[in-house]
């Protein structure tokens, strides 16, 4: 997960979105941001709960 305003790996502090289309829109928005501060990861957007429970 990440923070939405440090944009760093966070387990504690995440916004969750509203839909997956409003994820996918923030993704695209701050896409070279997120390539600096998390250099190699793969961004993608996944259901939290399912993500919470190891399915995805």
């Amino acid at each position: 997960m990440v923070d939405t305003k440090s944009l760093r790996v966070s387990r504690d502090e995440f916004s969750p979105f509203d839909s997956r289309l409003s994820c996918l829109n923030w993704i695209m928005l701050h896409r070279p941001n997120l390539n600096r501060t998390l250099p190699g990861a793969r961004i993608q957007a996944v259901a939290l709960d399912r993500w919470l429970l190891g399915l995805d």
